[in-house]
């Protein structure tokens, strides 16, 4: 058994084109990135049938249903970018058609969280160490409104995706484990891996440099520092201060190769300052896991806490049960009805699965009656909650529930 873990990357308006790079496999193969070009051929978006301009649609898209007052700032996330990542052992357990299903499951997930007509992509990379997929979406709340802070604003949201993400699986049958450390690295892996690519990156660049940095310096001795390219003779040749004529042709070719210099040294700091700002992410990435690592001891302490009270309340439950059995011929009905009701009470956002006994026909019918007579009085969200645990019961109908 395996752990996935989602990667969450915000995404702002500049960095669109590297997401898409990535993703479409439109960079030029490098040494030692981890991507097997032969099989790239195997890699799909379940979301689109071709590649496309991810800034021009996503723009385009939040354009046309952005409706908060204030105007988009440059710095604007506008995408967000979730990598299911695990270890190669879980997909070498699965059929082709169980990890189809898998990489579905995954897509559903978060069209349910976060909308349908939110997602962007969905692309599933096989060219890798292990198959994974990207999903993207556009971070847009209820009311159209451009905030991925409403979703990710602090760390205990980004715990609950990973717990809800974990919960959706397991009830869709596939067979996961919980946490393990050396999982939880596999976040760092999407970082070293990010590393090890811009690396490589600016060694060619800077190699590119070395071979043609020297055009420079010489096309500014031919032309004797000369500013301006209209105070040159192209039409025979031109002379210098030191009296050195050059044909046009190779005037032209030595300006094109100066000019190429230019633009290389250019983009090779742009490359270094993103590697330094890459760099930055995984040192804080790694903080926060020692911090996590830190307090696991601690959670897992609290969890069997939680786990002893939790039995001792189903042997309470258990024992009340036995004693009152005989004078109230439906207890276990109403006792479903009871726990239906603190379910959807509003206080709790998630229940164990096991929180109802399902070998108990009259217990899930009470819960069920519950379920019945209120329906109409429920939101989406909270009947979502109710279906998480029936599903094969609860059939999801939008025009029956209310929206909030």
């Amino acid at each position: 058994m395996s752990y996935p873990v989602l990667h969450l990357q915000k995404v702002k308006g500049s960095e669109l084109k590297e997401v898409q790079a990535h993703n479409q496999r439109e960079k030029e193969e490098i040494p030692g990135d981890g991507i097997d070009r032969r099989r790239t051929i195997l890699n799909v978006d379940l979301v689109n049938e071709h590649p496309f301009d991810y800034k021009k649609v996503i723009n385009k898209t939040i354009d046309q249903r952005y409706t908060g007052q204030k105007a988009i700032s440059k710095d604007a996330i506008k995408l967000c970018n979730v990598t299911v990542i695990n270890d190669a052992s879980f997909f070498d357990s699965l059929s082709p058609e169980e990890e189809k299903r898998f990489f579905d499951t995954c897509l559903l997930f978060f069209q349910e969280r976060h909308g349908q007509k939110n997602i962007m992509y969905a692309v599933v990379h096989k060219d890798e160490s292990a198959p994974h997929i990207h999903i993207g979406f556009i971070p847009f709340t209820e009311d159209d409104r451009l905030s991925a802070k409403d979703f990710f604003g602090q760390n205990k949201d980004l715990y609950m995706l990973q717990s809800d993400f974990h919960t959706f699986l397991k009830q869709h049958n596939f067979d996961l484990d919980r946490p393990d450390p050396k999982i939880e690295d596999l976040h760092l892996e999407v970082y070293e891996r990010d590393l090890l690519i811009l690396r490589e990156e600016i060694n060619q660049m800077e190699q590119r440099l070395n071979e043609g940095g020297t055009f420079l310096g010489e096309f500014e001795k031919l032309t004797g520092g000369a500013k301006e390219k209209s105070s040159l003779q192209l039409s025979e040749g031109f002379k210098t201060k030191s009296v050195m004529e050059i044909p046009k042709e190779d005037y032209k070719e030595l300006y094109t190769l100066a000019l190429q210099s230019y633009t290389r040294r250019r983009d090779a700091a742009s490359y270094k300052q993103k590697y330094e700002q890459t760099l930055a992410e995984l040192n804080d990435v790694r903080s926060r896991l020692r911090e996590v690592k830190q307090t696991k001891d601690q959670a897992l302490a609290y969890g069997r806490v939680l786990t002893g009270e939790s039995e001792l309340l189903r042997e309470t439950l258990q024992h009340f049960k036995q004693m009152f059995s005989d004078s109230y011929e439906h207890l276990d009905w109403a006792i479903g009805h009871a726990k239906a009701s603190a379910h959807l009470s509003g206080k709790t956002k998630e229940v164990p699965i096991d929180f109802y006994d399902r070998e108990n026909p009259e217990e899930l019918e009470g819960a069920r009656d519950f379920f019945e007579q209120g329906k109409q009085s429920l939101t989406r969200q909270e009947k979502l909650q109710f279906q998480r645990l029936f599903p094969e019961e609860v059939a999801l109908d939008d025009q029956d529930y209310p929206e909030s």
